[in-house]
């Protein structure tokens, strides 16, 4: 049987058992341990590997992975699907195809995706506003804590928290309070609608405490400051 020549080897490597970046000609110019370049087969990322190593695949046809947990995955029952927010094209093994309908390549796109078709409107208790009620309630049990209020303002507008013992409303405000995340004429309604809601609250005797969450984009960071914001702040005035 004639041998195999390196070129006709890397070309079959590519195509069968690894994603071979590395040129042919530079290939065969590496010493033993120089380090060619690949592309793993289940995550895509790029990462190097020594030559002979490589050379030890292609002569037993195994494929390469950048790690051990890629190589796990990809021997799992996996599946081409494509991100719903970009339609890039990537592959989710059993396990994670069986979580949700909707597959996004990244946090980053899930976060855009869910942003942008999330209903303004509609009541939506956040994590922040859970944990600032929780721990209101354990401090003060004999408060009401009324969440989500819709009753006490004359346009309806939505407080986040009310405590009718101290006549006192709390607001949580996201980013999109401060930024035009959704474009400006959604940005100048959600400005008009606490304009608004400020002077309503005026209006029937209550005070306004208005907390700015819009820099702390996980609950896990806004926890912590939500702690310190409490002790500080929000306690104190409560025990008046």
């Amino acid at each position: 049987m004639p041998e195999v020549g390196l070129e006709s080897q890397v070309f079959r490597a590519t195509l069968m058992c690894m994603k071979l970046l590395t040129s042919s000609e530079e290939f065969a110019l590496l010493d033993r341990r120089g380090l060619a370049k690949l592309r793993c087969l289940h995550c895509n990322e790029l990462f190097l590997l020594e030559k002979y190593r490589v050379e030890r695949s292609i002569a037993r046809g195994t494929g390469k992975y950048c790690s051990q947990t890629c190589a796990r995955h990809a021997r799992r029952t996996s599946q081409e699907v494509s991100c719903v927010n970009c339609n890039t094209t990537f592959r989710k093994h059993g396990v994670e195809l069986k979580r949700t309908s909707a597959h996004f390549c990244s946090r980053s796109c899930s976060a855009k995706y869910n942003n942008k078709c999330k209903k303004f409107g509609a009541t939506r208790r956040s994590k922040a506003e859970e944990y600032l009620c929780k721990l209101i309630r354990k401090d003060f049990p004999s408060f009401i804590v009324i969440q989500n209020d819709r009753n006490l303002l004359p346009s309806g507008l939505e407080i986040d928290i009310f405590i009718p013992h101290l006549k006192l409303a709390i607001e949580l405000n996201g980013p999109i309070h401060y930024f035009p995340l959704y474009g400006m004429s959604k940005f100048e309604k959600i400005q008009a609608a606490d304009v608004l809601k400020q002077l309503e609250i005026q209006s029937v005797g209550c005070d306004l405490l208005v907390i700015d969450i819009s820099a702390y984009g996980y609950f896990k960071k806004a926890k912590v400051m939500l702690d310190g914001y409490y002790s500080t702040h929000v306690k104190p005035l409560l025990e008046k």
